[in-house]
Order: structure tokens, then C-alpha cells, then sequence
């Protein structure tokens, strides 16, 4: 809880303000007269004082894994440890680990970039980061992030093309890579909320352009998922025997086509901060919306109800994602001076 105090503004000479700091702030640093501190002016005008020398206090995280009985919880946890920017995490059990709780936790820690069991016991599993937040630009993950989701839409659109099956499993697999990125770009913004000084290296200038890339990311997570559960659903048909038209397949493809032209016109919109191609695409989303009732009801997707209706209905949440990440963009905008938006302070 934040601790509050007041102080009265000291004139020093004829040309300088001064403020005292509490004593029990400047004890617990170990800063003596002479000392330098430095001063973080934040986007609302408020100033945080803190030592130049001070170390990042470390926060070690102990899970007692003989609590986490309930399926997946272990695992669970040990992602929210990751996203919270622990650099050590330990799970212990008293009685010994169970074989799938061994197995649980290598799963998870595999799919966290930069986490690493350093140790592991009958008893106890030491896990560390090895993660330098300061090496990775926030904006390059999330352009990273667009290329791989816009190669899944590009691996369905070959897939309802062609028939070939290896775009569905290209699909699947690149799923694991979005997870991955996506936990990374979590834990750095995270990161930052703790510690502002890594604004610079991350690229973040403001918790609000923290809080949008988050929204975007998860976004893109997202997408990621619903077009994985396309590929299964349609790997699923064909163990079934059932095989699209030729008729299904090309309403399929001329609607992926559409959201990958969309999802691109709205990641532009959020990197070069657009407001008239932000709005583009939601005008985009809304007439898509409006027509989407005469899509669901075309004689040609009505041969596979079942299949057919839920791969429709994740391609429209997907156009809706694309809405999502425009909407952002736009809040981006009018944080800046602009011809159209002039920010002036009272």
C-alpha cells in the first residue's frame, strides 16, 4: 500500500526548489547526504524518486504443489509466476511429486521462453528465467507476432485451395509459437509496470500504450486460436470422410482471404497510429456484420451443417478480433497532438 506524506516546497538560493525526502525512505535505501537520486517524471506530471544504484529487488516464488491437485492448476500457476516476472520459482513437495505433476510442470516450463529447471529433486523443482527484459523491443515482438498469425491465415487459405494437409498441420504448429511469444510479450509488460525504467529498452512509453499492446497481443492469441480450431475441425472431417465441395471450400477461402486483408489493414493501423485506417476497418467490420446472417444461410455451406456452422462462426469472431485491435489504434491516436485532436493542459 502506498504511503503518503507531505512535504513543503524549500527555497535553496534564488533559483532552486527544494523538497525533503522521509527519513525511513532514505534509511531503508542506505543513502547518505551527497548521495544521488534520480528523478522519473510520469505522464501525469508526478515525479519518483528512486536511487541510481538501487538493485531490482528479486521475489522468489514457492508453490507447494501438494495444493495444486486440481487438474492443470500446477501448470496454471507456474504461467501466472512467468507472466508476474519472477526470475525464481520453486515447487516443493513434502511427500515426493506424483509422475504427472513431474511430467506437468516440464510441459509447462517448455513452453516459457527463457524459464529453465536449474534443479530438481523428489522433493523439490527449481525454476529460473534467464530472460534480459531490456533485449526485447516491445513492438518487434508484436510485429513477430502479426507475421506468424497472418502465415496460419495464409496456411488455411492454401489448405481451402488445395486440400493439401500440411497447411493444416503448418497451422497447429505455429500455434505453439504464438503461445510462446504471447507469454514473453506478457511478462515484459508486466515487467514494466513494475520496474518504468525499462519504458526505453521495451519501447513503452506509457502504462496506456502498455495496457493497449496487451490487448492487442491477447488479441492476436486469439485469432491464433480460433484458426487452430479450424484446422482440427477440418482434420476432423476428413477422418470422418467428409470432405468439403468445391462450392463450400471457396466461400471458406473468399472469407479467410477477407480477414486477412482486414487483420492486415488493422495491425497498420495500430503501428503507424491511423485514425483514418483504424476507422476503415471498423466500417469494414460493421458491413461484414450486417451481411453475416446471408453467409450463414448460403445453399452452398449447407451440405456439412455441423462443421460448416462453427468454422463460420470463428472466421466472424475473428473479423470481430480484427475490430478489436482498430479500436486500439484509435485510442493510441488521440493520446498524441494532432491536426484532428489538440491536447492542451489546464
Amino acid at each position: 500500500m502506498a504511503r503518503e506524506n507531505l512535504r513543503r516546497l524549500q527555497r535553496v538560493g534564488k533559483a532552486t526548489i527544494s523538497v525533503s525526502l522521509p527519513k525511513r525512505w532514505v534509511r531503508e535505501r542506505g543513502l547518505k547526504p551527497g548521495d544521488l537520486v534520480m528523478l522519473v517524471e510520469e505522464e501525469d506530471g508526478s515525479l519518483r524518486v528512486r536511487s541510481p544504484t538501487a538493485r531490482e529487488e528479486k521475489v522468489i516464488c514457492t508453490i507447494n504443489a501438494e495444493l495444486c491437485g486440481a487438474p492443470g492448476l500446477l501448470g496454471r500457476i507456474l504461467v501466472g509466476c512467468y507472466h508476474q516476472g519472477y526470475d525464481n520459482v520453486r515447487v516443493m513437495s513434502n511427500h515426493g511429486f506424483r509422475r504427472e505433476q513431474l511430467r506437468e510442470v516440464a510441459e509447462t516450463v517448455d513452453r516459457l521462453p527463457g524459464f529453465e529447471i536449474v534443479e530438481q529433486s523428489p522433493r523439490r523443482i527449481v525454476i529460473q528465467s534467464f530472460i534480459d527484459p531490456a533485449k526485447f523491443p516491445l513492438e518487434g515482438l508484436l510485429k513477430r507476432l502479426q507475421v506468424i498469425v497472418a502465415t496460419m491465415l495464409n496456411n488455411l487459405i492454401d489448405y481451402l485451395e488445395t486440400g493439401k494437409q500440411t497447411y493444416l498441420e503448418n497451422i497447429e504448429e505455429l500455434e505453439e509459437k504464438v503461445d510462446e511469444l504471447y507469454f514473453l510479450i506478457l511478462r515484459l509488460i508486466i515487467s514494466y509496470l513494475r520496474r518504468r525504467e525499462l519504458g526505453e529498452p521495451l519501447g513503452i512509453d506509457s502504462p496506456p500504450y502498455a495496457s493497449g499492446a496487451r490487448v492487442v497481443a491477447k488479441t492476436l492469441e486469439e485469432i491464433a486460436d480460433f484458426l487452430t480450431s479450424i484446422a482440427k475441425e477440418l482434420k476432423r472431417m476428413r477422418r470422418q470422410g467428409d470432405r468439403l465441395d468445391k462450392d463450400s471450400a471457396k466461400i471458406l477461402r473468399r472469407y479467410a482471404e477477407f480477414i486477412h486483408l482486414l487483420f492486415g489493414k488493422s495491425m497498420k493501423s495500430f503501428f503507424s497510429v491511423d485514425a483514418i485506417l483504424a476507422n476503415e476497418v471498423i466500417e469494414q467490420v460493421n458491413e461484414f456484420i450486417g451481411g453475416e446472417e446471408s453467409l450463414s444461410v448460403s445453399p452452398a455451406l449447407q451440405g456439412h451443417p455441423t462443421h460448416l456452422q462453427y468454422m463460420t462462426w470463428s472466421l466472424g469472431y475473428m473479423v470481430r478480433n480484427c475490430r478489436v485491435i482498430a479500436e486500439v489504434a484509435l485510442n493510441r491516436f488521440v493520446r498524441n497532438n494532432t491536426p484532428i485532436c489538440n491536447l492542451s493542459r489546464v
